[in-house]
């Protein structure tokens, strides 16, 4: 049972992975940056998942700062918070 309840585990973390890539090759095709808060928020905590944390924390820098711009500072605050729910220090 344990092997099935973590090959399933497994299938999700791929799929959100190729959810991301998906959401930002839409982004960099149509330079549509709306979304760009969520997504970069989305690589980060895959990045973190799969142990790169210097990925994880340029993500979250490129989140928050992009949700600043936009003027979208509850999602810059949402990047923040989840910095610090992952133990990550932000790049300068």
């Amino acid at each position: 049972m344990f092997l099935v309840a973590l090959a399933a585990q497994i299938a999700v973390g791929v799929e959100n992975a190729r959810r991301s890539e998906r959401e930002r090759a839409t982004i960099d095709r149509m330079a549509e940056l709306w979304n760009e808060p969520i997504v970069a928020l989305a690589e980060a905590v895959l990045a973190h998942a799969a142990g790169d944390l210097e990925q994880a924390g340029e993500r979250l820098a490129a989140s928050i700062a992009r949700g600043r711009e936009q003027g979208s500072h509850r999602l810059a605050a949402r990047a923040e918070s989840t910095a610090l729910d992952l133990g990550l220090s932000l790049p300068d």
